[in-house]
């Protein structure tokens, strides 16, 4: 029976060119520094598989929010799957277990260039909001996140 109070999973694909070579795009999905330069505020990547990531933010209050998760496949320069873990916000007698999900990203060749694809989920809820309207959202930030990525790629040119 459907419950309309739980989450359903989707996903967003979105495919995007970047103007450098695979192995510097999969560096920056993948490493410390390559993360915190476009990414988030601060990061950790051990980018071996099982190895840990750590991406915290702070928002304009000054408060931090994080996520942390570990690496399930790595394939230089071509793909990179990361599963992601809620950080528990709970006390430490909260028993509820950490949702995950699974980020993948596969860089390609294309004309001394990169094309990415990242699937992503999204949790929907028919109650929250559609999960068009969703679906919507995360493609709109993906698109937004891949116009910083660019910039940030033509801003730096051949330095890196």
């Amino acid at each position: 029976m459907f419950n309309p109070h739980v989450p359903v999973r989707s996903h967003v694909v979105v495919r995007q060119p970047l103007p450098a070579p695979p192995e510097r795009v999969f560096a920056l999905f993948t490493t410390s520094i390559g993360l915190q330069s476009w990414f988030c505020d601060e990061a950790v990547s051990d980018p071996v598989v099982n190895g840990e990531v750590h991406a915290s933010w702070h928002d304009e209050d000054g408060e931090q929010w994080a996520r942390v998760g570990r690496w399930v496949e790595l394939t230089p320069p071509c793909v990179a799957v990361v599963e992601w873990y809620a950080v528990q916000t709970g006390t430490a007698a909260d028993e509820q277990p950490q949702a995950s999900d699974y980020w993948r990203i596969a860089i390609a060749p294309a004309d001394g260039a990169s094309m990415v694809t990242v699937v992503s989920p999204i949790l929907t809820s028919e109650v929250a909001m559609r999960a068009e309207v969703l679906s919507d959202a995360a493609k709109t930030g993906w698109e937004q996140t891949f116009s910083a990525l660019r910039a940030l790629l033509t801003e730096q040119g051949d330095d890196q």
